[in-house]
């Protein structure tokens, strides 16, 4: 699966930088789709019965199903057409980057379903309660904010209104910090964090290797998971050489900084909430690889065509 993962990146990414196919329109699909359906799955607190697309059973009162505390019980986070509401969210903080910078360039009709689309990505984005894929996509409109005009931030700042009834949700993500399912949570991920530096420590330079990371942690405590960090997973499975190889393609980010219009945004997303979470990593998922080649493709392009300016 690993090698699958990268394989497919690999490709999407060439046939991105080869053909630079425009996917406004797609991209545009995409967020209705997965952010129409969270917003439903959040309001009516279940699923939507789309079993043939991909939809979980979602249950709140079900063991297993991922909710938060609030107003004395629990509420549903939406996971879209995804395996968890964290994939959710940062499928739909990294669409709502990349398709952000259309808004402006967009007239007429177009704009306006490019605006739609990004009303509906960001209330899905909100009611998937990930709190990594809020802090990425936040980085991402910071950073890109001198460079965008302000009226463009409009669909969010109305996505922002909606939630106003349920501020108290929101909240719980960060004040709630005793309730049993956030002190299980912390205590997972302290563990796993512990796990995945211990790895380091006895495989140093090449690590345990792609993929073998929960087999070797689990080898050590039966209950562990993989580490929601993907420096962490990096170290463990390729040792300090594949860490180096890391810090070297995120600082393509940086690089980009220069120029006109650099697509910074998505990436620094893609970098934020690899610190709290691994669903942008490739060796996880093959959905997960071809997104991170849809984020690492505009970047490569951004900085071929600064590097044929500045030869100019």
């Amino acid at each position: 699966m690993p090698l699958l993962g990268w394989g497919s990146a690999w490709g999407i990414y060439l046939f991105l930088l080869n053909e630079r196919p425009r996917l406004t329109g797609i991209l545009a699909l995409l967020l209705l789709i997965q952010g129409g359906v969270a917003v439903m799955q959040f309001w009516q607190q279940g699923d939507l019965g789309l079993r043939v697309l991909g939809e979980y059973s979602l249950d709140p009162t079900v063991e297993g199903v991922s909710v938060l505390w609030a107003r004395d019980h629990p509420w549903l986070r939406a996971y879209g057409l995804t395996g968890h509401p964290n994939m959710l969210g940062a499928l739909l903080a990294s669409l709502l980057l990349l398709l952000l910078p259309e808004l402006s360039r967009g007239q007429g009709w177009p704009q306006r379903g490019i605006a739609l689309a990004l009303s509906v990505g960001f209330l899905g984005l909100l009611v998937s309660f990930s709190r990594a894929a809020w802090l990425g996509f936040a980085g991402g409109v910071l950073v890109g904010l001198g460079r965008t005009s302000r009226w463009t931030l409009l669909p969010f700042l109305l996505g922002l209104l909606c939630l106003i009834p349920y501020r108290d949700l929101a909240g719980s993500r960060w004040a709630e910090r005793d309730s049993r399912i956030e002190q299980r949570s912390m205590m997972e991920r302290l563990r796993d964090v512990s796990l995945a530096i211990e790895i380091i420590q006895q495989h140093p330079w090449a690590g345990v290797g792609v993929g073998r990371y929960l087999e070797v942690a689990r080898a050590r405590q039966p209950e562990a998971l993989i580490v929601h960090n993907v420096p962490l997973l990096v170290g463990a499975e390729l040792g300090f050489l594949g860490l180096a190889c890391w810090l070297w393609l995120m600082r393509a980010g940086f690089l980009a900084l220069s120029g006109r219009e650099p697509p910074v945004g998505p990436w620094l997303s893609l970098l934020v909430i690899g610190l709290f979470d691994i669903t942008l990593w490739p060796t996880t998922g093959i959905r997960n690889a071809l997104l991170f080649a849809l984020l690492a493709a505009p970047l490569a392009i951004h900085l071929e065509e600064s590097a044929l300016g500045n030869e100019g």
